[in-house]
């Protein structure tokens, strides 16, 4: 092939591809899905945090996502004295992330992600099989602030506990 075509065909291709690219996208096709959530997702937890809830004064820290896992301690204080403690675990298994509390260092049932809005830093873990709490919301409603969210199935457990945590 000659110079001249080979270029008039490099230009019809380019053309062609320019005008592809430009061409406004297929009536119903589907947008790719989101990526599934991280443990990344949840760094927003990171960090010395402590509450006040009655007569009680809590304090809890959440390492970071590094190496995979967030885990975190939290303790109750009252009278002061540590009245209870726990730890927990976020981690990924199975292409979900996971959440694992110890409550006084013992294992209990793990709860799947129900829900994330990294853009509102909102994290929701539910296990239906627990009775309280069946629900843990993790969410920063301001910059400083943590609020933690623990439901019980109103059937069986109709409490609630909220803990509006500021960073220390």
């Amino acid at each position: 092939m000659s110079p001249a075509p080979l270029t008039r065909v490099l230009l019809v291709l380019s053309t062609v591809a320019v005008a592809a690219a430009a061409w406004p996208p297929a009536v119903g096709r589907a947008e790719p899905p989101p990526a599934p959530p991280r443990i990344a997702d949840l760094g927003f937890l990171e960090g010395a945090w402590t509450a006040t809830l009655e007569a009680s004064t809590w304090e809890a820290c959440y390492t970071s996502a590094t190496g995979g896992e967030v885990l975190s301690a939290t303790k109750e204080i009252k009278g002061g004295k540590v009245v209870t403690f726990d730890y927990e675990r976020f981690f990924e298994k199975d292409g979900k992330l996971i959440f694992t509390p110890f409550p006084g260092g013992r294992k209990s049932l793990e709860f799947p992600l129900a829900s994330l809005d990294a853009a509102a830093k909102k994290a929701v873990f539910e296990n239906p099989a627990n009775d309280f709490p069946m629900r843990f919301t993790y969410q920063r409603t301001a910059e400083r602030t943590l609020r933690v969210t623990l439901e019980g199935d109103p059937a069986r457990s109709p409490m609630t506990i909220v803990l509006d945590f500021k960073r220390k």
